[in-house]
């Protein structure tokens, strides 16, 4: 496993997982904006100028598209290697290989971007207006959720939706009828937190955690969303919060600490992490990387 870190001198460094140093590489341009890895394996970096560069794990250039501004959201990797741009009214495709496959006109700018289980592109505008595309550029569907909505993500059958109301959602997506190809998404169950939802991820194997911003993690049957566990994080887990699930573990990150809770609830373990460091994140194997001032990293 490795690690790639964003350097405000435009440097994309290159560490192990154990900490050692691997390579550097230097941006042309300014500085990066978005870094992030497909699961495909390509590390893509935009810069504040909007310009994407790809390269492999290796550091080794693949290609490079200008651009004449920064994308809304991060950039967002789709299952078969499409990367998805949100833009001020569009919504753009690029190819693994750098080609821009379709732009879609989008009213309004969005505010999250997402996908389905099955590849559905999810797009929510401030609104809360949702437009559903297929990987390849067709308009599915338009739908709305509710005001508030702040995070959403894959469930087998469609996808869940959190809000600032506490309300988690889960939505089946599926074709009306066999006479009628369009696609509708339906409401298959709610679960009511106390304070936002701010986090989920499921274990694939029927249980879902979800996570809010006073510190509540619960978990939940991803079938019909009834209640399996309950605990708390003291501390609280503020407004935004990333969660995976490995080694038998939901692994859970805000900017105020790291934590790892069973699947059947107990927490394994909790560490405060630096107020004054960046925004920590989480591998899909369940370490945590926190950054603090003075160019230091920890790994937990």
């Amino acid at each position: 496993n490795r690690v790639y870190a964003g350097c405000d001198d435009r440097n994309v460094i290159c560490l192990s997982d154990g900490g050692s140093f691997l390579w550097s590489r230097s941006l042309s341009g300014k500085k990066i904006a978005y870094l992030t890895m497909s699961p495909q394996g390509i590390l893509l970096e935009v810069s504040v100028s909007g310009a994407l560069t790809a390269c492999n794990p290796d550091g080794l250039f693949l290609w490079r598209l200008s651009g004449g501004e920064v994308p809304l959201l991060p950039p967002h990797h789709g299952r078969d290697g499409r990367i998805f741009l949100a833009y001020r009214n569009r919504l753009v495709c690029v190819g693994m290989t750098g080609l821009v496959k379709w732009t879609a006109a989008v009213d309004g700018n969005a505010v999250l971007l997402s996908d389905t289980q099955g590849g559905d592109i999810l797009l929510l505008t401030p609104g809360g207006t949702l437009l559903r595309y297929s990987p390849y550029g067709t308009l599915l569907e338009t739908s709305t959720l509710p005001v508030g909505t702040t995070l959403m993500h894959p469930a087998p059958s469609g996808f869940y939706s959190g809000a600032l109301d506490g309300v988690l959602s889960c939505y089946d997506v599926r074709a009306r009828s066999d006479s009628d190809s369009r696609a509708g998404t339906e409401l298959l169950w709610e679960y009511r937190g106390q304070s936002p939802c701010v986090g989920v991820a499921d274990n694939g194997g029927g249980t879902l955690c979800a996570a809010f911003a006073d510190g509540t993690v619960a978990g939940l049957n991803a079938t019909d969303g009834s209640p399996l566990w309950t605990v708390h994080i003291d501390q609280g887990l503020g407004y935004r919060a990333s969660l995976s699930y490995s080694y038998g573990q939901f692994n859970l990150v805000s900017s105020r600490f790291a934590a790892a809770v069973s699947g059947d609830g107990l927490i394994q373990w909790c560490h405060r992490l630096s107020p004054d460091g960046g925004y920590p994140v989480i591998s899909e194997d369940g370490l945590v990387f926190s950054p603090s001032p003075g160019w230091k990293l920890a790994c937990y």
